[in-house]
């Protein structure tokens, strides 16, 4: 699991980032439950879209990454230390879906990308089923959070 610590001061570090170089508008944070198993399931059409989440949503998420991101110099360490782990794509990762019903039945919530990879042309590609095995087997509810104009 995260570093709270480090969760927290990235996040900071993020949101004084982005206000200087981005313009990001958030809407209906205010519906985001402040507790209990939540998975968070977003568009991803960009690198910077699983970095905007963190910073913008008031709580701890536990987010998956695909595994090549974990061999990654330095990223890799960072992202364990923010809380992510890694998924084999491509085949049934048992243990990653293991890890993440861990993380929902202690009442967190999980940021997911149930496209299973980024959409070349920026349009909503076919979802996985994973997102949705996992809120079958832990009983958590899907928040949909679409993100986009984040061509970078």
């Amino acid at each position: 699991m995260s570093n709270l610590w480090f969760y927290q001061f990235s996040n900071w570090f993020l949101r004084a980032v982005f206000k200087i170089f981005l313009r990001v508008e958030v809407r209906g944070v205010e519906n985001v439950p402040r507790a209990g198993a939540l998975i968070i399931a977003i568009s991803h059409s960009s690198w910077i879209d699983p970095v905007l989440l963190g910073p913008n949503i008031p709580r701890f998420i536990a987010s998956m990454a695909k595994a090549e991101v974990a061999t990654w110099p330095i990223i890799g360490g960072v992202l364990r230390l923010y809380g992510a782990f890694f998924v084999r794509r491509g085949q049934v990762d048992v243990g990653a879906f293991k890890i993440g019903l861990e993380i929902l039945k202690r009442g967190y919530a999980m940021g997911i990308a149930p496209e299973g990879h980024r959409s070349e042309t920026g349009k909503l590609q076919r979802g996985r089923e994973g997102a949705i095995m996992l809120a079958v087997r832990s009983g958590a509810p899907i928040l949909p959070v679409a993100i986009w104009g984040g061509k970078a």
